[in-house]
């Protein structure tokens, strides 16, 4: 989908016009009525818009942004080659091959294949609702994973770093 209009460049944006997803959160939209519209149409809110802000939705929309501000995310690309299996893939790599990150958001298994990434990582999943991360180990470039969500989730991020922050550092 290419909607043609500029975006404002720099650290908080790319500089390019938005003609893809820009990552595995894409299709992820936040419909609470009651914050967006901060009261202005009625018709459909439950409560109080400064309520809404503390609901269950708001608090992991919060751990998501979290997790994104923990990325170089504007240094990153759709890379929809790196996932298969999964009925809506989501994944993107950073420029560099230090960072990929992939989206699953149903319980198929899914293969991930680690093209493109520098060198030997660390991955782990990351729970969106509450941006808990668990480490599932070390993996190594150019090789294809099998995964399958965490037991109990219902959609999750899979996050494979290099260098500082991947497994270098830890």
């Amino acid at each position: 989908m290419k909607t043609g209009r500029s975006i404002p460049s720099g650290p908080s944006m790319p500089s390019k016009s938005v003609s893809k997803p820009a990552g595995p959160t894409w299709h992820h939209t936040y419909g609470n009525t009651d914050t967006w519209n901060f009261g202005s149409y009625r018709e459909e809110g439950i409560e109080d818009w400064k309520t809404a802000l503390h609901s269950p939705g708001a608090k992991r929309l919060s751990a998501l942004v979290c997790f994104y501000k923990s990325l170089r995310w504007w240094e990153m690309e759709p890379a929809p080659d790196l996932l298969s299996g999964s009925r809506h893939p989501a994944a993107m790599r950073s420029v560099k091959g230090d960072c990929l990150l992939a989206y699953l958001s149903d319980m198929a298994p899914a293969t991930f294949r680690l093209k493109g990434l520098a060198g030997p990582a660390r991955a782990s999943w990351v729970d969106p609702q509450t941006g808990k991360k668990t480490a599932i180990g070390d993996w190594q470039p150019e090789t294809e994973q099998s995964l399958a969500l965490p037991a109990g989730w219902l959609d999750a991020l899979l996050l494979v770093k290099t260098g500082p922050g991947g497994k270098e550092r830890q």
